[in-house]
């Protein structure tokens, strides 16, 4: 199983509905709020009903998930560096109809300044995340409304 939840306050949606992108762009340019991801019960982020504000920027980790996507179309493994999360990285490997789902936290001699990388590091330590299979056709289907676009299957 593979979610998203995210929430952004009742106030600050409101704000956001009176804006344009332009106005958006300049003024925000993300919405630090509530974002996480759950992999088959293991989570990654926070999202909690009773709480307001949240600290994760929500179109970032939106992008990061679509260009892990689009790179894996092209490419059995991709990783990207975890915002604000020095030299940890959510890995994606191709595996027939399944993503293979981990993060790990490089050797800091092997830092990559690249946000994505699509060949393995060679020295790293498996973190929170270990290997979970996600079906892609449910992936894309469910979240994405792009799988005939990506034809990764």
């Amino acid at each position: 199983m593979f979610e998203i939840k995210f929430k952004i306050p009742k106030r600050n949606l409101q704000e956001l509905e009176r804006i344009d992108f332009k106005e958006f762009d300049s003024k925000y340019k993300d919405i630090e709020e509530q974002f996480a991801l759950n992999f088959n019960g293991v989570w990654h982020g926070v999202y909690l009903d009773e709480l307001e504000i949240g600290q994760e920027w929500i179109i970032l980790w939106f992008e990061l998930l679509l260009e892990s996507l689009l790179r894996l179309r092209c490419n059995e493994y991709v990783a990207f560096s975890i915002p604000e999360k020095y030299n940890n990285w959510m890995v994606f490997m191709n595996e027939n109809d399944s993503l293979k789902i981990s993060t790990i936290r490089v050797d800091l001699s092997t830092e990559s300044k690249s946000l994505f990388v699509t060949k393995p590091f060679e020295r790293y330590e498996e973190t929170y995340i270990k290997d979970i299979k996600i079906l892609k056709k449910s992936l894309f289907m469910k979240y994405l409304g792009i799988w005939s676009y990506l034809k990764i299957l």
